[in-house]
């Protein structure tokens, strides 16, 4: 009987090395691509990513080393053996499946070069979606919140928790997003709806934000309310009990969304003052009134693109973060946990693009 020889693994500690190369090259493409879009040098990215596409002929000559050193499937083998090809055999497949979104990660590149600005409301949004969209979307709030407004809560000046427009109430929250990401701020951000009846916004805001949690006076809507969050298994979705006219914990979010819970003019401007107050600088405030999207006019903070507002910022600020925001994707941009296999040497660019990666 021939005597076997155990794989030889130095083809995987050479892949290895290889790769700790190349992500020590994209940390720093990724240190440039992280800046904002006004900030960036498109000249530093291209002279990155070249200087890191140079390794892709010998990442390219360790796969088929690995490879070769794999050798052809067998049964039967000794264990010690078998542990070797297995493990040659899982380096191969996770370096190819890096190496095959090579093209998609240089074009995720590429558009941070000098992209294009796409403003953050598309000119004429539909009121409504179609009609599956919003007989799921009215369904979803009748099962959230099948109570009528208490008397203690209409007598407080609340309005009573009615349906929201899918449409314009999720591009706001695209809108929001894109301000979110052109800061960085991609993972943790905490988002607040003021007067939150049953919690159904909470469920939209929750594509988008890490952590989604409601105010609202009325003590029948909390309930309810907390009950639909439990039967959905909450996804870090909460709804609190508090008048948030009194409330001084608006320092704890990064986004904070009412629309008109007061039904007064005066209260409303309570509730605003109350809000600026407490916000923490650089907070957004989505306050759409009047009519959805609209201006709110004399409202206590900086506009950055109706009816979205800054705490704490200057015009120039606020300018700069729109143009920032504007140059961002308008759809969500995959992180490195929610990749499909192990992103290795590419993490550093996924953690910090403002574009999906598989866009071509």
């Amino acid at each position: 009987m021939p005597i076997r020889t155990k794989p030889d693994l130095s083809s995987v500690d050479r892949a290895k090395e290889i790769e700790a190369r190349l992500k020590d090259r994209f940390t720093a493409l990724a240190e440039e691509l992280g800046k904002p879009a006004h900030a960036r040098s498109g000249q530093r990215l291209i002279e990155l990513w070249n200087h890191a596409d140079e390794l892709r002929p010998a990442l390219g000559t360790a796969m088929r080393a690995i490879k070769a050193a794999e050798g052809p499937h067998r049964t039967g083998l000794p264990r010690d053996e078998k542990r070797a090809r297995n493990l040659l055999r899982s380096a191969r497949l996770g370096l190819k499946r890096r190496m095959a979104v090579w093209e998609q990660m240089c074009a995720m590149v590429r558009r941070h070069i000098a992209p294009e600005p796409e403003p953050l409301f598309p000119e004429g949004i539909p009121v409504e979606g179609d009609p599956l969209t919003e007989l799921l979307a009215k369904t979803l709030h009748q099962v959230a919140n099948p109570e009528k407004q208490g008397g203690t809560a209409h007598d407080h000046g609340c309005f009573a928790d009615i349906p929201l427009p899918v449409r314009k109430f999720d591009a706001l929250m695209l809108a929001a997003y894109r301000l979110m990401l052109a800061r960085g701020k991609r993972d943790g951000v905490r988002f607040l709806d003021v007067g939150c009846g049953g919690g159904t916004k909470l469920v939209i805001a929750r594509r988008y934000f890490s952590a989604c949690h409601g105010l609202e006076y009325d003590k029948g809507y909390v309930e309810e309310g907390t009950r639909f969050l439990d039967k959905l298994g909450r996804l870090n979705m909460t709804i609190e009990h508090a008048d948030a006219l009194a409330y001084t914990g608006y320092d704890a979010f990064d986004i904070i969304y009412f629309y008109r819970p007061m039904r007064t003019d005066d209260r409303l401007a309570e509730l605003e003052r109350q809000v600026m107050r407490h916000a923490r600088p650089g907070t957004l405030v989505l306050a759409p009134y009047d009519e959805f999207l609209a201006v709110r006019r004399g409202f206590d903070g900086l506009l950055i693109a109706p009816p979205i507002y800054g705490v704490g910022l200057s015009q120039a600020e606020a300018d700069a973060w729109r143009a920032d925001a504007e140059r961002t994707d308008t759809r969500l941009v995959a992180r490195s946990h929610k990749i499909s296999f192990e992103p290795g040497f590419w993490k550093p660019l996924f953690e910090v693009s403002s574009f999906d990666f598989h866009t071509s």
